[in-house]
């Protein structure tokens, strides 16, 4: 971390870019607000950056790294099919960020930017290392790329050298990297399936959840601390409370299935919580008789699953991103699915009362977009978050008294 402090601070000298602010941005797609609150659109896609290219639509994973004297790097992911974007595919944005206190708390200033990598696939949520990088999960579920000849390239378990092997990799960004060529490392080893997201529970212990009808959670336990390149690779059997070997990382779902682990219907965000159980999210998939979903929580010593937030439809639909903040307050961002949007209404982003079971709305996002990625920031528990609206994508800086 200290390396990426100093190369923080050179970034911010060398990089110059019309802050935000003072530029002209569209109207935020946020459609209601807790009173009390304010909110303000940081970028937008298509923005210009320092580096000559442009802020990428489809923003999704944010990554704070606080730097020092009111200075950071945001790290955000852009969810793109492989090749999108005239060959970019997915990739990440390295933003340089200054907070300034004023008059309605600290400002959150984008100063800098670069697409600091690329030529992934489909990069949804994730999650941030102790040790200072991002890990990125390609979701990449069969029927991703609907032009690949999927006759030809079978059923699992899959060869070694199958095209399906390209994609659907723990992808670790490093955001201090001052080669290119290091910035970006596939985890095999972590393994190859329809990957959400990534939550760090210690130096080795990494949980990952399964985006796809069918899926699993799994845990990764590195053999080295600090080193994903090699481990063992897990995934949960609910019912024998117990985590079951794989051996092929190449065909991990294939393989967890066969061997019993327990199916879920889209598992999303995965997060550490204040108490260091694992929680995560299961959106639910109506073809399957659950079109509400969930919120989980498993005690990973106990192995003992239970559901903290059922989704109803009513105060709840199809929980997707979550986040805690400094007081141990739960967030939950919904992405429905098109029959719930129809009948409930724009997508919120709600906090869950631990006490009393009740959940209160943050805020709503119209248009049918989506709110993902929010990260809190540790200064003043403001919330930055990613709207994903294809080309009216847009990130939000949302702040004030009810955060706190």
């Amino acid at each position: 971390m200290k390396a990426m402090h100093a190369l923080l601070a050179a970034s911010l000298t060398v990089m110059a870019m019309v802050p935000v602010a003072e530029a002209q941005v569209p109207r935020s797609l946020v459609s209601r607000l807790m009173p009390g609150l304010d909110q303000r659109v940081v970028l937008v896609a298509g923005t210009p950056l320092s580096d000559g290219t442009r802020y990428l639509p489809q923003n999704d994973l944010t990554a704070w790294f606080p730097g020092k004297a009111g200075t950071g790097i945001l790290m955000v992911g852009h969810e793109l099919r492989a090749g999108a974007e005239g060959g970019v595919g997915g990739a990440f944005s390295r933003l340089e960020v200054r907070r300034t206190r004023g008059k309605d708390g600290l400002d959150f200033v984008v100063t800098g930017g670069q697409r600091w990598a690329q030529g992934m696939h489909n990069n949804c949520a994730g999650g941030v290392t102790p040790w200072g990088t991002v890990l990125s999960g390609e979701e990449y579920p069969i029927r991703a790329l609907p032009e690949t000849d999927w006759a030809a390239i079978g059923k699992p378990p899959y060869a070694a050298n199958s095209p399906i092997l390209a994609y659907g990799w723990i992808q670790e960004i490093d955001p201090g990297a001052n080669e290119p060529s290091a910035r970006l490392k596939t985890r095999k080893a972590m393994g190859r399936f329809s990957h959400e997201a990534a939550a760090v529970a210690d130096l080795r212990t990494v949980y990952m959840t399964e985006d796809d009808a069918d899926g699993h959670l799994y845990r990764f336990t590195a053999k080295r601390p600090r080193d994903l390149s090699e481990g063992r690779l897990e995934a949960l059997d609910v019912r024998g409370r117990r985590w079951i070997t794989l051996a092929d990382p190449g065909n991990a779902s294939w393989e967890a299935t066969r061997k019993g682990a327990t199916l879920f219907q889209r598992l999303e965000d995965v997060q550490i919580g204040p108490d260091r159980a694992v929680w995560f999210a299961e959106t639910g998939m109506p073809e399957k008789g659950d079109p509400y979903g969930r919120v989980h929580r498993l005690d990973p010593r106990t192995l003992e699953l239970r559901t903290v937030v059922a989704g109803d439809g009513r105060r709840l639909a199809n929980p997707d991103n979550l986040a805690f903040d400094r007081k141990g307050r739960l967030y939950i961002c919904e992405d429905q699915n098109q029959e719930n949007y129809d009948s409930y209404g724009d997508n919120q982003i709600l906090r869950w009362n631990q006490q009393d079971g009740s959940l209160t709305e943050v805020l709503a996002i119209g248009g049918a977009a989506e709110p993902s990625g929010p990260s809190f920031l540790g200064e003043d528990d403001s919330l930055v978050f990613t709207v994903m609206a294809g080309r009216a994508s847009q990130l939000v800086h949302v702040w004030g008294a009810p955060l706190l």
